[in-house]
C-alpha cells in the first residue's frame, strides 16, 4: 500500500512540475548559462566522455552545452534508452551523428556501435534538493546506470532551471545522489 501511495505522489508531482517547466522555461531559457558554469567540472576528463543528452519537452536547453564540448574537443557520448530492460547506454555523439525519436519521442544515436563509459554525465530531472536527489520522469533509467556503474567514479551533474529546486522530493531506496546541480544560473555541489 506505502508503495502505491508513493507511485501515486509522484505521478501527482511530476505532473506539476512538467507543467510548471512549460509555464516558466520561457524567460529561465534566455539567461541559460550552463555551458559557462559546466567549466570547473571539465578540468579533469582528458580524454573521458561526457554524457550528455538531447533536451526534450521543456527541458533546460543543451545545445549550447554540447556545442561548446564540440568546439572544445570534449568527447561527447547520448544515451540510448532500451524500454524493455529498463537500460540506457551511452554511444558516441559528434556533429554528424544521426539522431532519431525513441518511443518518448527523445532523441538519441541512431548507430550503436560501440559502448561508451562517461567520466561525468548530464542528468535531466524535474526537481532536484540541495541533497542531490532528484525527481526525474519515473522511468528509472539513470538510477540503473548509475548502481551498476558504481566501482566507476562517474561525475553525476543534475540538469534544470534554479526555478526545478524542491525543498522535498520523494525518495526511495534505488534513487541514486547527483553530486553537482547545474542551472542556467550556477552549479553547486550537493550536499
Amino acid at each position: 500500500m506505502i508503495n502505491s501511495e508513493r507511485h501515486l505522489e509522484k505521478k501527482i508531482i511530476r505532473k506539476f512540475l512538467i507543467n510548471r517547466r512549460k509555464q516558466l522555461s520561457g524567460d529561465y531559457e534566455k539567461k541559460n548559462m550552463s555551458h559557462v558554469h559546466l567549466r570547473p567540472l571539465l578540468n579533469n576528463i582528458n580524454s573521458d566522455y561526457v554524457g550528455s543528452y538531447v533536451d526534450y519537452n521543456f527541458e533546460l536547453s543543451t545545445n549550447s552545452l554540447n556545442k561548446y564540448l564540440i568546439e572544445k574537443n570534449i568527447n561527447i557520448c547520448l544515451p540510448k534508452i532500451n524500454s524493455q530492460s529498463k537500460e540506457i547506454n551511452f554511444f558516441k555523439f559528434s556533429t554528424g551523428t544521426k539522431l532519431i525519436k525513441n518511443k518518448y519521442n527523445i532523441l538519441e544515436p541512431e548507430v550503436t556501435n560501440e559502448i561508451i563509459f562517461p567520466k561525468l554525465v548530464l542528468v535531466p530531472l524535474l526537481a532536484f534538493n540541495e541533497s542531490g536527489f532528484r525527481l526525474g520522469y519515473g522511468g528509472g533509467f539513470y538510477d540503473k546506470f548509475f548502481s551498476s556503474q558504481e566501482e566507476k567514479d562517474i561525475i553525476k551533474v543534475g540538469l534544470g532551471f534554479s526555478f526545478q529546486k524542491a525543498n522535498q522530493i520523494p525518495i526511495e531506496s534505488h534513487d541514486q545522489k547527483l553530486d553537482w546541480i547545474l542551472t542556467e544560473s550556477y552549479l553547486y555541489k550537493a550536499i
